[in-house]
């Protein structure tokens, strides 16, 4: 760069020269065509109900000793299944302790008709968008994306004991065990059912065979994680005992608010007063898949950058990210673009006179919590290029780097055109999904304690307010 002919500016310089406050030193413009494949396509609630049964159901008996009820019964279980796990003694008459749980689901909530969706299955409302799309496949444009929603469940719990004072006793503690009055949230990784049309569909769209055997099973399990943001299972569902698909969702928020503690006066038996009750409602909130929206769609970027030629001369040229390629040299989608700004005047001044070796960027907030995977895979010597590659475009030229991955630092090799650059991130989903899966045990349970965020939310790593707000999610 020849800092006779070019100045670059920063962007107080280009506004105050233009002498608009509303102007940004990049836009961009999106231009696409799209086409419904499909139909929207509605999963299992049945499945959701199921687990908001098992999650509520372990959530009450953990607050009591392990043998403290001596009878268990649940209303949504199969009447088999409590032939099976009772005793005779137990079918003959309860023996107490005894609980009982109820579980009704309340099919006109619809959080003030947020969750209201009137259009039918063959009209499409956008409430899900392709950018917000979890599976992509850019060589063949297939994009699945999720609407979800909150459902409603009321929760009655009734537990039975012999005597006045230990019915006292146990309200007393379900009171403060139970947050009597209260809510509370737990943070989940949950298991969403994917219809079986629509991995069919996804199938027969990427030009794999008809899946009548578990190896093209596996083939098309590595196909959809390699292109998905979440992990897809294939296992048995014991309700229906079939094998079903499956996607995990991360840090899903499930939230219980208990009523008040209700205790009874008890049933006269003879002379004396059994069978005191404490009774108490719950309900509970749980996200749950909505539909599926399934489509396809052809999508171009464009960049508009402003570049100064002589003082009193600005040339406004088009860069073209469809000149970036969708896939690096690895067969790995890029999932991530995001704008990096470099602001400080040193920084800027190297830029001006060509100078490099002093510029770096600090990627640290941007990994999120890859981290987790990252970690991993330094800890078995591995380095995290296994299944990530970070780029870095001036304009639409790839400019030379290289990386420090114990301080998450780009070092640049080589002279760049523009404060502002573009970084692209290509990863390989199914060493993703394949070692988040690992790591948290998903394959374990369909409903499980999540401590940390999966999939993270990636925040730009910029230093200036007009930073581009065309950034994905992992």
């Amino acid at each position: 760069m020849d800092p006779n002919t070019i100045k670059v500016l920063s962007t107080e310089d280009l506004i105050n020269r233009f002498g608009r406050t509303d102007l940004l030193p990049i836009q961009i413009n999106r231009d696409f065509y799209k086409k419904m494949r499909t139909n929207l396509v509605i999963p299992s609630t049945n499945q959701s109900f199921s687990m908001v049964v098992e999650y509520m159901t372990k959530w009450f008996y953990d607050k009591f000793p392990e043998k403290f009820f001596r009878t268990k019964y649940l209303e949504a279980s199969h009447i088999m299944d409590v032939l099976r796990s009772s005793t005779q003694k137990q079918l003959i008459g309860n023996m107490k302790p005894a609980s009982t749980i109820v579980a009704d689901l309340d099919m006109s909530y619809t959080r003030e008709n947020l969750d209201l969706y009137n259009m039918g299955i063959l009209l499409y409302q956008n409430k899900c968008h392709y950018k917000d799309a979890f599976f992509i496949d850019r060589d063949k444009h297939l994009f699945v994306s999720l609407a979800t929603e909150l459902i409603l469940m009321n929760f009655t719990f009734k537990i039975r004991v012999d005597t006045r004072s230990m019915q006292i006793d146990v309200a007393k503690m379900c009171q403060i065990a139970f947050r009597s009055g209260g809510s509370e949230k737990h943070y989940n990784n949950i298991d969403f059912p994917v219809p079986n049309e629509l991995i069919m569909q996804i199938a027969d769209d990427a030009g794999f065979c008809p899946c009548t055997c578990m190896m093209d099973n596996i083939e098309l399990m590595k196909y959809l994680n390699s292109h998905s943001k979440l992990p897809f299972f294939y296992k048995l569902n014991t309700a229906t005992q079939n094998m079903e698909w499956f996607i995990k969702i991360p840090q899903s928020i499930i939230h219980i608010k208990v009523g008040d503690i209700q205790i009874g006066p008890g049933n006269v038996k003879g002379m004396i007063n059994v069978d005191h009750d404490i009774t108490f409602d719950a309900q509970v909130r749980f996200p749950s898949p909505k539909f599926y929206a399934y489509y396809s769609i052809i999508a171009r970027e464009n960049i508009k950058s402003i570049h100064q030629i002589s003082s009193g001369m600005y040339i406004q040229t088009v860069t073209n990210l469809s000149r970036v390629p969708e896939k690096d040299e690895h067969g790995w989608q890029w999932t991530v673009h995001t704008e990096y700004a470099f602001n400080e005047e040193k920084e800027i001044d190297d830029i001006k006179h060509g100078r490099y070796e002093g510029l770096k960027i600090c990627f640290d907030e941007l990994v999120g919590d890859l981290r987790t995977v990252i970690d991993y895979t330094k800890s078995i010597a591995i380095s995290p290029e296994v299944f990530l590659n970070i780029r870095l475009y001036s304009f639409d030229k790839l400019v030379k780097t290289h990386i420090d991955w114990q301080t998450y630092t780009i070092h640049i090799d080589e002279p760049i055109e523009s404060a502002n650059c573009y970084l692209i991130i290509y990863m390989d989903n199914n060493y993703m999904n394949e070692q988040i899966s690992n790591i948290k045990e998903y394959s374990k349970n369909r409903i499980q304690p999540s401590d940390n965020q999966i999939g993270p939310n990636i925040t730009p790593r910029t230093r200036t307010p007009q930073s581009s707000s065309s950034l994905s999610n992992l």
